[in-house]
């Protein structure tokens, strides 16, 4: 969360860059928030693909307990994922160089919420991200 000073700074910086008064902007303030957003921006792509997989593995793998719940976050990761792209291609990128670490988290946690065998779901992530992201894709 951005606090009012740092709120402030980003508006000062903002308008330095805008005047084009380059020597009076803290460059390693403003890299530090670069650096900062970039992080957070991937942790926020980690986050919602390992939500999104987590999801359609227990969809596939408990056909039975499916509900509207796993649909809308299915549904929802999808749309917030498209949405991030959509305004950053570099972290679709992310997403595809990191898929096989979402993989791994999300197929831990579908094993604890399941109560199946970790040996269950396949050792690699079994859809490709086209598949992911496409809002007609249901595993059976």
């Amino acid at each position: 969360m951005v606090h009012q000073d740092e709120n402030f700074k980003m508006i000062q910086t903002a308008r330095l860059i805008q005047q084009k008064r380059f020597q009076d902007v803290d460059t390693e303030w403003l890299q530090d928030l670069v650096l900062s957003m970039a992080k957070r921006e991937k942790r926020e792509v980690l986050s919602r693909g390992k939500q999104l997989i987590l999801h359609l593995l227990k969809w596939k793998y408990q056909p039975a307990l499916r509900s509207t719940s796993w649909e809308s976050s299915i549904l929802q990761q999808r749309m917030e994922l498209d949405e991030i792209f959509v305004e950053s291609s570099s972290l679709l990128n992310v997403f595809v160089q990191e898929l096989e670490k979402i993989y791994r988290l999300a197929k831990t946690l579908a094993s604890v919420e399941t109560h199946l065998p970790l040996q269950t779901f396949p050792l690699h992530c079994e859809w490709s991200v086209e598949e992911l992201l496409n809002q007609e894709f249901w595993p059976k």
